[in-house]
């Protein structure tokens, strides 16, 4: 009895989780990663919500360069506000996102608080290049949904993954960091500490160092 009990306790399990990852999306080419990842915060969201990564990417002005951090958040925004839903947006990292932009400080702590409190986590990282003295340039982008947290492993689904699968991502702080300005920019930042991804990124770049340079926040106010 025991022994059934139990199997049939796995089976639910493991039903949960291949539900919960058929929720999420791919993205369908190398430059929608921004709008298929907001495509999987609505959804987890407002599952009754209508939408597609197409519309979004229309919203989030996103172009065969991709889509700007800004236009990600307002986008959000947009398409939130036409559904009549109350959500608070909030970007913590490097880039000038404007009023979305709280704070430059990239904070491992936030990612805990705000799945706590029932938000949810887009992740930007940063691909570098190591210059002979030690600094890194950044070189592109990408973002991906943040799933669950624990100790310095982070769950995420990214929408690059061609099998579709969830990922666990090994990040340490690494400190006195100096990074060569964003994607146009050449203005050395000055020397701090940054949250690497150490493990989990092998199927998308290999020569890389990959930076946690923006967390977006995202709650909906009405399950507060």
């Amino acid at each position: 009895m025991f022994k059934k009990g139990f199997v049939l306790f796995l089976f639910f399990v493991f039903g949960a989780l291949i539900s919960f990852a058929q929720e999420y999306v791919k993205q369908p080419n190398n430059y929608t990663c921004a709008p298929t990842t907001s495509y999987n915060l609505i959804k987890r969201f407002c599952p009754e919500c209508s939408t597609s990564v197409r519309d979004l990417a229309k919203m989030q002005k996103t172009s065969f360069m991709g889509t700007s951090l800004y236009n990600l958040c307002s986008g959000l925004d947009e398409y939130f506000v036409s559904q009549g839903k109350n959500v608070k947006i909030k970007y913590f990292g490097r880039f000038n996102v404007f009023k979305y932009k709280v704070n430059p400080r990239v904070d491992f702590n936030l990612i805990k608080n705000c799945l706590r409190y029932k938000g949810l986590v887009i992740i930007s990282i940063g691909m570098y290049d190591e210059n002979p003295d030690g600094s890194l340039v950044r070189r592109w982008g990408h973002v991906v949904n943040v799933v669950s947290v624990k100790n310095n492993v982070i769950t995420v689904f990214d929408p690059d993954d061609r099998e579709n699968k969830f990922t666990d991502w090994e990040v340490n702080r690494h400190n006195n960091v100096v990074l060569i300005g964003g994607n146009k920019s050449s203005q050395r930042i000055k020397p701090s500490g940054y949250y690497f991804v150490d493990k989990g990124l092998q199927h998308l770049v290999k020569d890389k160092k990959i930076i946690i340079d923006g967390l977006i926040l995202v709650w909906m106010l009405d399950y507060i």
